[in-house]
């Protein structure tokens, strides 16, 4: 995820599981509701380069289902989610495959 922030720039590296450990974490607070998820299915049908255009497609819309939602991304989980873990987690910035978000 390429985040931008306060005029600095990063990019944080999530795997499916830590999404839906953050659509976990959001339904179980109440800030989302458990019939109105956007997080893309685990399983996608096709080969690998297409399954990963699918779900990078799938989770950039999820991101920005979260970002218009104020609760959401005003929360402590949404922030904790987009900040980076590790050292290690920031990255130079890589040709984008993914869409870029803005945090405020």
């Amino acid at each position: 995820i390429n985040i931008s922030k306060n005029g600095v720039s990063w990019v944080v590296f999530r795997r499916f599981a830590q999404f839906a450990s953050l659509d976990s974490k959001l339904k179980n607070k109440g800030l989302l509701s458990k019939g109105n998820s956007m997080l893309p299915s685990r399983k996608l049908i096709g080969n690998s380069e297409s399954v990963a255009v699918k779900r990078v497609e799938g989770l950039n819309t999820y991101i920005q289902f979260l970002l218009s939602q104020p609760s959401i991304h005003n929360s402590p989980y949404f922030h904790n989610f987009i900040e980076p873990l590790q050292l290690g987690d920031i990255k130079p910035k890589l040709p984008p495959v993914a869409k870029n978000v803005t945090v405020k």
